[in-house]
């Protein structure tokens, strides 16, 4: 089997990676996922894919089979679905999925709207039904 082919470094393109910059310990350059608008799987620990796995298994929609990881965050009427290898920085897919919509892949415009939903609607949903869970929902009112 082929492996895929990895892309030199790319300048960030999304706000939180341009703010999080290179970290000197990565062992690769970060590869912004959104080099234009549109999520691309030629990447290497984008900031705004990290936040977004992050939102899910902060939300407890995250699994882990063998070598894949799949997580997914509600945004409204639709779902954003994200899969990536064990833990690692690369994020193979990402998929926008509603019942009224063709599955396709997400803008920064959508992951930002995204992460804000889940961050008003299902956070504060877990704070209350929960209560407070340390290193994730400081900050969020019940």
């Amino acid at each position: 089997m082929d492996r895929p082919t990895i892309s030199p470094p790319t300048a960030p393109s999304c706000p939180r990676c341009i703010g999080a910059g290179q970290p000197h310990y990565f062992a690769s350059a970060r590869r912004c996922a959104f080099a234009g608008d549109v999520f691309s799987p030629d990447n290497w620990n984008c900031e705004t894919v990290n936040t977004l796995r992050d939102t899910a298994e902060q939300l407890g929609f995250k699994a882990r089979d063998e070598d894949v990881s799949f997580g997914f965050i509600p945004a409204g009427a639709r779902y954003i679905a994200v899969t990536w290898y064990k833990e690692r920085g690369r994020t193979s897919e990402m998929l926008v999925m509603g019942d009224d919509e063709t599955p396709h892949r997400p803008t920064l415009t959508e992951i930002d709207e995204a992460i804000a939903w889940a961050s008003k609607f299902w956070i504060p949903r877990i704070v209350r039904d929960a209560g407070a869970v340390p290193g994730v929902t400081e900050g969020c009112e019940p």
